[in-house]
């Protein structure tokens, strides 16, 4: 497993200081020397060997990409669905919706009943579920 840095603050101007100064470049970089110890297939680039941090006005980008990318994804559904899961993500601290996998949430990792989650499937998102436990809004 291989795992990097993740600053999580509500003060998002001091996530983007550290995020600019924790030395990311230099981690990375170590990664990268370690995944060039493996055979490397035919069109993957050479990896500089220093990667340079990230600046804050990098980190403001990435954070608009992936912002756009949501706005995106959330035009296509309907108004009152997406107030209740901006409701339910609020609650339970990021996890509004969650994939119902067998009888488990993701969101919480709970089993729901077998009778309720083969219902869920079945409906196959014609109308909305929600976990008994976590209320997140089930996915099949």
């Amino acid at each position: 497993m291989v795992t990097t840095q993740l600053l999580c603050l509500e003060d998002g101007a001091r996530v983007r200081e550290l995020g600019a100064n924790l030395g990311m470049g230099y981690h990375r970089s170590l990664l990268l020397r370690y995944l060039d110890t493996f055979p490397r297939p035919a069109g993957v680039p050479e990896w500089p060997a220093l990667l340079p941090d990230p600046t804050a006005a990098d980190i403001d980008a990435a954070i608009a990409e992936e912002s756009n990318a949501r706005d995106a994804a959330a035009k296509p559904v309907g108004d009152a669905l997406l107030r209740d899961y901006e409701r339910r993500r609020t609650q339970n601290k990021g996890a509004g919706a969650a994939r119902l996998v067998g009888t488990t949430c993701q969101a919480c990792h709970l089993t729901i009943p077998s009778t309720e989650a083969e219902r869920i499937r079945r409906a196959a998102g014609n109308e909305v579920a929600y976990c008994d436990n976590c209320s997140a809004i089930l996915v099949p």
